[in-house]
C-alpha cells in the first residue's frame, strides 16, 4: 500500500511542476500575443526566450518548496476540503512572490503585468487540478481499494454523524478504513458534503448504496431513535 501512495504522490508532484511551468509559458505567450494583436511592442513586459526558462525554473522551485512547507502533499489522500484547496492556492501564490523577489535581487526582474497574469493562471490551474484529481483519479483509486478497506456508511448527516466521521478519521488510517458516505432523509442535505464526504441518499437508498459502495459497516447516528 505504501508503494501505491508514493506513486500517487509522485504523480501529483510531476503534475504540479508541469502546471506551474505551463502557466509561466502561457502567461508570457499571452503578453506577446497582446502585442501582436494591438501591434505594439511588448519587449519591456514580456520575458525574452533566453530568460524564460530561468524564470520557469525559479517558479517551479519556489512553488514546490511552499507546497511542501504547507503540507499540501500530505493531505492529498483524503477528501480535499475547501481549506485544503485554499492552502494549495496560497502556497503557489507565496512561492511565485518569492520567485519574483529572488529574480529582482538577482537583477533579472519580471514585469508587473507578467506577475499578475502568472499568479492568476498558476493559482487557478493548481486549484482546478486538485478538484479534478479528487473527482477522478482518487475515485478510481478508491474503486481498486474498496474491498481491502472497512467502508462505513453513516446514517444521519447531522452533528452526531459528523462527530462519528471525525472519530473514524482520527481512529484509523485512510488505508484501513474510510467513511464511504452519509445517509439522511432530509432531501435538502442529499448531495452536500460534510468534511469532504458526500450525503449519498435517503434511508430507502441504503440497500443499493451498500452494494454499490461495498459497505462493511453501518452506523446510525440519529438521537431521536433512542427516545
Amino acid at each position: 500500500m505504501k508503494r501505491r501512495v508514493n506513486v500517487r504522490k509522485i504523480f501529483l508532484m510531476i503534475s504540479d511542476a508541469l502546471i506551474i511551468a505551463l502557466s509561466t509559458l502561457i502567461s508570457n505567450a499571452l503578453i506577446s500575443l497582446y502585442g501582436i494583436i494591438t501591434r505594439t511592442s511588448t519587449y519591456s513586459i514580456a520575458i525574452q526566450p533566453i530568460r524564460i526558462f530561468a524564470v520557469l525554473a525559479m517558479n517551479v522551485l519556489f512553488c514546490f518548496f511552499m507546497l511542501f512547507v504547507f503540507g499540501a502533499y500530505s493531505k492529498m489522500w483524503r477528501e480535499l476540503k475547501k481549506s485544503d484547496l485554499a492552502i494549495c492556492g496560497l502556497s503557489v501564490f507565496i512561492g511565485l512572490c518569492f520567485s519574483f523577489i529572488f529574480l529582482l535581487i538577482m537583477e533579472h526582474p519580471v514585469s508587473v503585468p507578467f506577475m499578475i497574469i502568472n499568479v492568476i493562471i498558476s493559482v487557478l490551474s493548481i486549484v482546478l487540478f486538485r478538484l479534478a484529481f479528487r473527482h477522478t483519479f482518487e475515485e478510481l483509486v478508491h474503486v481498486g481499494e474498496r474491498d481491502k478497506r472497512d467502508r462505513t456508511l453513516i446514517v444521519g448527516a447531522g452533528y452526531f454523524g459528523a462527530y462519528v466521521h471525525s472519530r473514524i478519521q482520527n481512529g484509523c488510517s485512510a488505508e484501513d478504513c474510510v467513511t464511504a458516505g452519509f445517509i439522511d432523509d432530509n432531501k435538502s442535505k442529499i448531495g452536500m458534503r460534510i468534511d469532504g464526504v458526500k450525503v449519498l441518499g435517503s434511508s430507502e437508498d441504503i440497500p443499493n448504496i451498500v452494494k454499490q459502495k461495498h459497505i462493511k459497516e453501518i452506523i446510525i447516528t440519529i438521537p431521536s431513535l433512542a427516545q
